[in-house]
């Protein structure tokens, strides 16, 4: 989603479901060029007993109606789908052009799952450099090439499903490199061909023997082109970060929810859709150089403690209030800069012997607040000098709105890892 930074945003108007339809979307080309065919993923939250449980969708766009692939991933009690990923081929838009469209139940038969295990031999390839540099003055290479890593996952038995079906399958596979430093891939396959890799860089083992910061060299390539380099990146212990890359470049495609529907369901708080927001700050803000790139800030107070007027913290943040009211292209980017900026605070403490952040249930006694003289009580590697400084109780809440409308998993890891430090960043005490 990326918006004309010179555009003015203006409060988009919240599309709505047609006769017989279950939510409305709409599809915005805020550029001055026109977009060709793209496939598109977002989340959608519906109302109980909208969706029964094994149904199928289709989406109406603009009257044409459109193949859609539905991965629920939670329901209400009566077994209907409470959300759930939507994949479909979206049309070709026009230069400044908003294509309204609809979901609707469907009694299309069931196609197959993509098979990605034949995309390893496909031409798939996305390969990643990384030079690690050792506190003894030596490095060490790896070299991960993705479609040879997911060949061996699959073979394995290694790998878990988040898309499934005929528009799109997607699986991750975790890589271990060197401590608490390991490498995530989710790898897509859409039925159009191209490929979405999200590459995570996970400093996040907790509780192991090992580990600590590492400083490493990253280059990235995609058939055999650089797209992603850098040079002597500190990352520190419970810092993750991630990067995404499409085979066909990223869509440009600014998916505008229908957030009254939204707000039915209780997912999120109730707001003044038509109130105008001058969202000129959130432009020059990722204009300027300080924005982005790898472990970000992006207009997140980093010292949490320090309470007042600030954006980012209450019951939702400023710039996901701002992308919700508004549904700009512009706002959408800056919230997603910000969760973004989630892995960079140091809260997460992932498990590897069990696939999950860390237990209260297995460490019952650890407080791993760092405020308090900068140091954790029970934690095997101590936090290095992050610039971040969390604090439970003023702590913002990034990545919630972020999965919601897009349910990209690494920000639902973001929500799990912080609902984690959430519970032990409690005195030990106070949970016992």
């Amino acid at each position: 989603m990326t918006p004309a930074i010179g555009a003015q945003p203006q409060s988009q108007p919240s599309p709505g479901a047609g006769s017989g339809g279950i939510v409305g979307f709409a599809l915005q080309n805020a550029g001055g060029a026109a977009l060709g065919a793209h496939e598109l993923t977002f989340n959608e939250v519906f109302a109980p007993g909208q969706v029964p449980s094994g149904s199928r969708l289709s989406a109406i766009i603009d009257g044409v109606t459109y193949a859609v692939q539905l991965d629920g991933k939670s329901s209400y009690s009566d077994g209907s789908v409470r959300s759930g990923l939507i994949t479909l081929d979206a049309p070709p838009i026009a230069a400044g052009a908003t294509l309204q469209g609809q979901l609707v139940l469907s009694s299309a038969a069931a196609a197959p799952a993509i098979n990605i295990s034949t995309l390893p031999a496909s031409g798939y390839n996305l390969v990643v450099n990384l030079t690690l540099h050792n506190s003894n003055g030596t490095s060490t290479p790896y070299q991960l090439n993705a479609g040879a890593l997911l060949g061996q996952a699959l073979q394995a038995g290694r790998v878990s499903y988040w898309m499934q079906g005929p528009q799109a399958t997607e699986a991750r596979f975790d890589v271990p490199l060197s401590g608490s430093f390991h490498v995530t891939f989710n790898v897509t396959d859409f039925a159009d061909g191209t490929t979405r890799t999200d590459v995570q860089f996970n400093n996040d083992y907790a509780m192991q023997a090992v580990g600590g910061a590492v400083t490493y060299d990253e280059s990235i390539t995609q058939n055999g082109s650089v797209v992603s380099q850098y040079t002597a990146l500190t990352q520190y212990q419970y810092q993750t970060r991630h990067e995404v890359f499409w085979s066909n470049g990223a869509p440009q495609v600014n998916i505008i929810h229908d957030i009254g529907a939204l707000e039915r369901t209780g997912a999120v708080q109730a707001y003044d859709l038509g109130l105008h927001l001058d969202l000129s700050g959130e432009a020059a803000a990722m204009a300027s150089p300080g924005w982005g790139g790898p472990l970000p800030v992006d207009g997140v107070e980093q010292a949490m403690p320090g309470t007042g007027g600030r954006p980012d913290i209450g019951s939702t943040t400023g710039a996901n209030a701002a992308w919700l009211m508004t549904q700009s292209p512009i706002a959408a980017q800056y919230a997603l800069g910000q969760a973004d900026a989630a892995g960079s605070v140091p809260i997460h403490f992932y498990d590897p012997t069990t696939g999950q952040d860390i237990s209260v249930f297995h460490y019952p006694s650890i407080w791993s607040d760092p405020s308090y003289g900068g140091t954790a009580s029970g934690l095997t590697q101590a936090f290095g000098p992050t610039g971040w400084t969390y604090d439970p109780a003023h702590q913002p809440d990034l990545a919630y709105v972020a999965y919601e409308l897009t349910g990209n998993q690494y920000y639902l890891d973001q929500l799990n890892a912080q609902a984690d430090a959430s519970i032990f960043g409690c005195w030990f005490g106070v949970k016992n």
